[in-house]
């Protein structure tokens, strides 16, 4: 009798252990963080790297955006660059380009932001109206037009640094800035001919187009931990057309195809065409 009880204790213990812990990985599964909290979580562990590979996703997918936009105007003409692969083929997608954007998201952008964002929370800090435009003023007219010729300087840097790190097959093949260009062939004049005022104020106007009703988004209804995410979510299609300013010298490549260039350049290269683009689709730090 008294072993038929002892067994019955064991079965009936065995059993309950077994639900409890049926109940516990139940409850975990649906205990799991979505992914705004993994990513919060990770904000507050770590911060500057978090950001950092943020920031090199969003400019590298921004980039290959703006590559296939160009890919679908010069399809009947032939890429920009010229490139063909080994079969004849075209080549439409530069990865070296795109790697700099990455570099340039997670090395400059994305700590860059996240000094300056946090300054600005520290300075004003709150959600009213008053340290909303007070951010935003200053980042858009403080911040912003230092960070515009530093950008193109440091993007220029790092195209004239990739050049000669190619292979013999695709150094021959120079790009066309540097083949229509040859007389300014140095890094100095290069940043020069970049970083000229007209092409910062038509990046600045344009951007204060896209983030001054965005900041003030961003400042009155995101937390601070993510505004960096939101900056970068809007900034998708910002790097786009960073992309496209900082390599619309490649509009010489039209000349070579006379019989696409009135129509299809006047299309592609049109600066008003674009910046509607950007402003109906969406710093980017």
């Amino acid at each position: 009798m008294r072993r038929a009880i002892k067994g019955a204790r064991r079965l009936l213990t065995r059993n309950l252990s077994r639900l409890s812990s049926r109940r516990s990985d139940s409850s975990s599964t649906t205990d799991r963080p979505s992914f705004l909290e993994w990513y919060g979580s990770k904000l507050e562990t770590h911060p500057f790297l978090t950001k950092s590979i943020t920031a090199g996703l969003i400019g590298g997918s921004g980039d290959i955006t703006c590559q296939l936009i160009a890919r679908g105007e010069v399809d009947r003409c032939g890429p920009l660059g010229g490139q063909n692969d080994v079969d004849g083929s075209h080549i439409w997608w530069d990865w070296k380009r795109t790697a700099r954007f990455m570099m340039m998201g997670s090395g400059f952008v994305a700590p860059a932001c996240h000094v300056w964002y946090g300054h600005l929370m520290r300075r004003f800090p709150g959600s009213s109206m008053s340290s909303v435009w007070k951010r935003t003023l200053l980042d858009n007219f403080a911040f912003f037009p230092c960070e515009v010729p530093i950008y193109f300087s440091i993007l220029t840097c790092l195209e004239y640094a990739s050049e000669g790190t190619g292979s013999s097959s695709s150094s021959s093949q120079r790009t066309l800035i540097d083949a229509t260009n040859k007389q300014d062939d140095d890094l100095v004049s290069r940043i020069r001919k970049r970083v000229t005022f007209e092409n910062c104020f038509h990046t600045l106007s344009v951007g204060w187009i896209v983030w001054i009703p965005a900041n003030l988004v961003m400042f009155r209804f995101v937390q601070g931990k993510y505004q960096v995410l939101y900056a970068n979510c809007v900034g998708f299609v910002w790097y786009a057309f960073l992309s496209w300013t900082t390599n619309k010298s490649d509009e010489g490549e039209w000349d070579r195809h006379e019989e696409c260039a009135p129509a299809s350049k006047e299309k592609f290269f049109s600066a008003p065409a674009l910046a509607g683009t950007v402003v109906a689709t969406s710093n980017g730090c």
